[in-house]
């Protein structure tokens, strides 16, 4: 039986905690970097998408820089509901 696999990237904090935001940035692009070599190819009998959330900007957090606000969920779900329709 052949399964489908969606892997997303990592994206963005404004203020991320305990670390300064160019090394949260160096680390994050590590990472999917990592990530898109992993999972960019499909394997035997399985399908893999690798997608990035491209669309993420700083004003889409709430005031802690963590969290997502309102408008940044919206996006959020709109950037997985596209990835799904592209995979399926």
């Amino acid at each position: 039986p052949s399964s489908t696999i969606i892997v997303a990237s990592i994206f963005c904090r404004r203020l991320p905690r305990g670390i300064s935001e160019r090394s949260y940035d160096r680390k994050k692009k590590r990472v999917n970097k990592f990530l898109l070599k992993k999972f960019g190819a499909s394997e035997q009998g399985k399908k893999v998408f690798f997608f990035t959330h491209k669309f993420f900007k700083k004003e889409y957090f709430d005031n802690d820089g963590v969290h997502l606000n309102d408008h940044g969920n919206k996006r959020f779900f709109q950037s997985i509901l596209s990835a799904l329709q592209l995979a399926l």
